[in-house]
């Protein structure tokens, strides 16, 4: 069954009657604390996905596309990945790719192959760099939009995700009775929120691809031949 905000601030308050709803402040904190568990229930689930294109406008950094673009990046989805001027291409690590060809920082722009992830805030593509006017799509794992309205519900509304709208609930009351020193009932909600955030992590279990291995011969052999047409 789906909850909106305002349900679950009704089921919070029967859960937690000791909490005061007396003040626009106690209705803030609350809504804080449901977005709180949405967002933690999202990362450790990785329960939303998305696609994004976006053109490439300008060269001025031209090995690294910024992961920042997307305001609501958690983590590349490999089962979708990363595509290129419509291709999908490979992951990889800055080692492998040292280790395959240690001159690929030199390339011109050119047909990427790869890409490796440089650190949280970007995405570093990569065999070669990325040419103006060329498409870069991700599959990400996103963050949730927060519930603000009433009618707005938990996992950016997405149906799939109805039976688990009782999670970020389960992490509010947590919370709140953490707050009011209710310490024993906090570490059973707190619990609860545990055993419901594996149940929708082993139910939803996204599954990844696998790396290319960098050891076969001849995707080794690929890369010498384009290192050869592009030095």
């Amino acid at each position: 069954m789906a909850n909106d905000l305002e349900k679950l601030k009704r089921d919070f308050h029967a859960l937690v009657s000791e909490f005061p709803f007396s003040t626009a402040a106690d209705f803030i904190l609350v809504v804080g604390w449901l977005n709180d568990g949405q967002r933690d229930a999202a990362r450790k689930t990785k329960c939303l996905t998305k696609y994004d294109i976006s053109t490439i406008t300008s060269t001025a950094s031209l090995m690294n596309y910024d992961l920042g673009l997307f305001a609501d990046f958690l983590e590349v989805d490999k089962n979708g990945g990363v595509t290129y001027d419509g291709k999908r291409i490979n992951p990889a690590t800055i080692d492998e790719l040292d280790s395959a060809n240690i001159n690929w920082r030199n390339y011109n722009a050119g047909a990427t192959e790869l890409y490796a992830i440089e650190s949280m805030t970007g995405l570093r593509l990569i065999l070669p760099p990325l040419e103006t006017g060329k498409k870069i799509g991700v599959h990400y794992y996103y963050m949730p939009p927060d519930m603000v309205g009433d009618s707005t519900k938990p996992f950016d509304s997405k149906t799939h995700l109805y039976p688990y709208h009782d999670v970020p609930l389960l992490y509010a009351v947590g919370l709140a009775k953490f707050a009011k020193g209710m310490f024993a009932t906090r570490e059973l909600a707190l619990a609860e929120y545990t055993a419901r955030l594996e149940a929708m992590r082993v139910e939803l279990k996204p599954e990844e691809d696998e790396r290319p291995s960098f050891k076969i011969d001849p995707f080794l052999a690929k890369i010498r031949k384009q290192r050869a047409g592009m030095t």
